[in-house]
């Protein structure tokens, strides 16, 4: 019976091997979709919308996305763990439900790391610390020496409890020592409209949340927590320049595929990525929105960046007391 299992073993294997060069040849057949876990609109749609029609003339099949919006993302990612591995239902994964989620959602109905398989990194997206306009704090310097001579008097907006961020405003409340008050909203618009009513003090945003109102000089740019400075904000200082090189918080961008997926069709949607990626279109696209083009990875890079960053912003937020059922 051993000798006939280890027979049917090795078979399998063979056959395996025979079929996915050809897997590699055929794909893509059919059209490829790309679930974008939020809603239409956003700057993870157009992060995707993006992505899908540069992938269409790298792969010379449609690419098309999908909005599965909900549950902070949870709701989409999970309808592609939960697809078939062929390598026609990808993931545009981002931090919120792939680096933050697993650790604070004790009900959540998958884990990125088993059951994902990274295929590129694409894109790195800055969180900007702004001010209202009266508060009269325009550096990271006079926030620092204004919140440790004023404890608990700023107040610090986010986009809701267990957000980037939320995260990265308790980041910045610990690499500094400053005592601040987080004050979440149900998303980044409230939060923002209060900011400008002069209701909260500080908040640390996606760029294209708040470009609008910085480029209009209706809100502070007080520093970008990242290590290098944005073409679309020029004269705003990184958090290395600030002093602070520990307070960096950025939302990142991926291409990921259900467990399972052969390995040659991952090869080929990472090669296809990585020329995708190399387009005038997408560079002049990104940067118009605060959004750095990440052309340089592997897979295994993609993976082990995924891992670090479940251990830097899932271990924060239980840190932090956040959880969300």
């Amino acid at each position: 019976m051993k000798r006939i299992a280890l027979a049917l073993g090795l078979a399998s294997a063979i056959v395996a091997l025979t079929i996915a060069p050809g897997l590699a040849q055929v794909y893509p057949a059919k059209t490829i979709k790309i679930v974008v876990p939020y809603p239409a609109g956003g700057p993870t749609d157009l992060v995707g919308r993006t992505l899908a029609d540069a992938l269409t003339k790298a792969l010379k099949q449609t690419v098309i996305v999908e909005n599965k919006a909900g549950a902070g993302g949870t709701i989409g990612s999970d309808s592609v763990v939960k697809s078939q591995p062929d390598g026609y239902t990808l993931l545009l994964g981002l931090m919120g439900p792939i680096s933050i989620a697993p650790k604070i959602s004790p009900n959540l109905p998958y884990d990125p790391l088993r059951d994902l398989e990274p295929i590129r990194l694409v894109a790195l997206m800055p969180e900007v610390l702004v001010a209202r306009s009266k508060l009269g704090l325009k550096t990271l310097g006079d926030v620092v020496a204004y919140g440790k001579a004023n404890p608990g008097k700023l107040t610090i907006a986010s986009a809701g409890s267990g957000s980037l961020p939320h995260l990265a405003a308790e980041l910045l409340k610990r690499e500094t020592g400053i005592d601040a008050l987080h004050v979440p909203y149900r998303g980044a618009v409230p939060a923002v409209n209060d900011l400008l009513a002069g209701q909260v003090d500080l908040m640390f945003a996606d760029g294209p949340v708040v470009l609008p109102q910085i480029l209009g000089n209706l809100l502070v740019p007080v520093v970008l927590a990242s290590d290098k400075r944005l073409p679309v904000l020029p004269d705003v200082p990184t958090s290395i320049e600030a002093g602070f090189p520990a307070i960096r918080s950025e939302n990142w961008y991926g291409v990921l595929a259900p467990k399972g997926t052969p390995r040659p069709i991952i090869d080929a949607l990472d090669k296809a990525v990585a020329a995708a990626m190399t387009e005038p279109k997408i560079e002049e696209i990104f940067s118009k929105q605060g959004v750095y083009v990440v052309r340089e990875g592997t897979p295994e890079r993609f993976g082990a960046f995924l891992a670090a960053q479940l251990d830097k912003w899932g271990g924060l937020a239980k840190d932090v007391g956040v959880r969300v059922d």
